[in-house]
């Protein structure tokens, strides 16, 4: 999308790949938030393809200084031999997020450890059209903007745990009593008071 507009209208456009975030206000369907409700209500957790699954985890933090950094320059038109008019269009494209990639049991398993919780896992086949691992080249983002992940992959089920990870909001639902740490953990928008 971001090539059409800019190949078609000469627009400087930058489109951005996120990697698995987390954090304030995150999106309740990501894994790190079902893995850590399903821990705190009892639930089974499936792993799919037989557990063998990594995921980049990006803070959203990081997210927010890569999109700010990126807001302050547009990309330019390159010189480019295979493009009829001589150059490319004015368009970039940006992964962010955090390497290596863990291990999803891993990371259930340091939740476990760092929450006192316990996970109950089923490992699953593998669904069609799923990716077995993601990992972010950062080269580009990093040329771009500059950027660097200050939270690796690894921290995600701890920043989870201790809740760097809660929403803060309205407080309109029932997050329910953290077991650790006498908190409200907040999974869902809005469901967390400090």
């Amino acid at each position: 999308m971001a090539y059409s507009y800019s190949h078609l209208y000469g627009l400087p456009c930058t489109a951005y790949r996120f990697f698995t975030v987390y954090g304030p206000w995150g999106r309740p369907d990501m894994a790190p938030y079902r893995f850590l409700r399903a821990m705190m209500d009892g639930q089974e957790i499936t792993v799919f393809n037989r557990g063998r699954v990594r995921r980049a985890f990006t803070y959203v933090d990081d997210v927010v200084e890569c999109v700010c950094r990126g807001a302050e320059g547009v990309p330019a038109s390159r010189e480019d031999d295979q493009s009829p008019r001589r150059e490319s269009p004015p368009y970039r494209i940006l992964n962010v997020g955090s390497s290596p990639p863990v291990e999803v049991v891993d990371f259930i398993r340091a939740l476990e450890e760092a929450t006192g919780l316990n996970a109950s896992l089923t490992l699953g086949e593998a669904q069609p059209g799923d990716m077995e691992a993601t990992e972010a080249d950062v080269r580009a983002v990093m040329g771009a903007v500059g950027y660097a992940p200050t939270r690796r992959s690894k921290s995600a089920s701890r920043d989870m745990s201790s809740g760097s990870g809660r929403t803060t909001g309205s407080g309109q639902s029932s997050a329910g009593e953290s077991p650790f740490r006498g908190e409200r953990v907040g999974l869902l928008h809005g469901t967390a008071r400090n």
